[in-house]
This record gives C-alpha cells, sequence and structure tokens, in this order.
C-alpha cells in the first residue's frame, strides 16, 4: 500500500498556485481535516510573507512541538528568518513534504534537508 504523500510528488513549482505554502495547506485541508486557509503569499517578497503569517489570526493555532508527528508543520529557514514550510511525514526516521522551486514537489528525509541548506527552525502541530 502507497503512502497518501506520493499523490503531490511531482508537481510543479508555481509561485502562489503550487509552492511551500499551497502545498501545505492542501495536505492539510484533504489529509489532514484542518481548515486552513490560503493567504495568497504569492504575490509578496519573503519579509512581507514572513510579517503576514506572524500576524494572522492563524498563527495561533501553531503549537511548538519537540517530537514532531504525522501532519505537522515543520518551518524551514536558509538564513536567518523562517522562509519555507513543508509537512511532516512519520516514515522512516522523518521526511518532510514539501514544495520548492526547480523542483516541484519532494520528500526529503531531515538529513536532506540540512545536505541542501535546509535548517529546521521548528515542528508546529496545527490545531
Amino acid at each position: 500500500m502507497s503512502h497518501w504523500s506520493i499523490n503531490y510528488l511531482g508537481k510543479t513549482y508555481i509561485k502562489g498556485e503550487n509552492d511551500c505554502w499551497t502545498v501545505f495547506c492542501d495536505v492539510q485541508n484533504n489529509v489532514f481535516d484542518r481548515n486552513i486557509q490560503d493567504l495568497a503569499f504569492g504575490t509578496i517578497n519573503e519579509l512581507s510573507t514572513r510579517k503576514e503569517f506572524l500576524n494572522n489570526p492563524l498563527r495561533q493555532r501553531f503549537k511548538e512541538v519537540r517530537i514532531p508527528v504525522d501532519g505537522c508543520a515543520v518551518f524551514m529557514s536558509k538564513g536567518k528568518y523562517t522562509s519555507h514550510i513543508g509537512t511532516y511525514l512519520n516514515i522512516g526516521e522523518g521526511r518532510v513534504l514539501h514544495c520548492i522551486e526547480y523542483s516541484g514537489t519532494v520528500i526529503q528525509s531531515l538529513s536532506d534537508l540540512k545536505a541542501y541548506g535546509w535548517n529546521i527552525v521548528g515542528f508546529f502541530e496545527v490545531e
């Protein structure tokens, strides 16, 4: 039996339509039934995106956890600030489903994320 995440693999990155946030929302809504609304980040820059998310009431539904479970949000960065989100998959030693420019939707192990320059900022359960 295949894992539900296989249905997301290989989808092309399209900013505002199929990017890290829209894939995260789709997974939360359709796999985990969490009703996360799209915040339309596609048309704004990274700094504005961070500010929009941090000031949005939706942010209050994200509670940081030490040990992730299937479906947790994974906040990531490649620098000082959080700039990316994915969904934790409880497969093997842990994997993350996320959508990145040039590669589209991929699944990577936690160690592969680090090898590709992603730092995990934290794991968050979504209420």
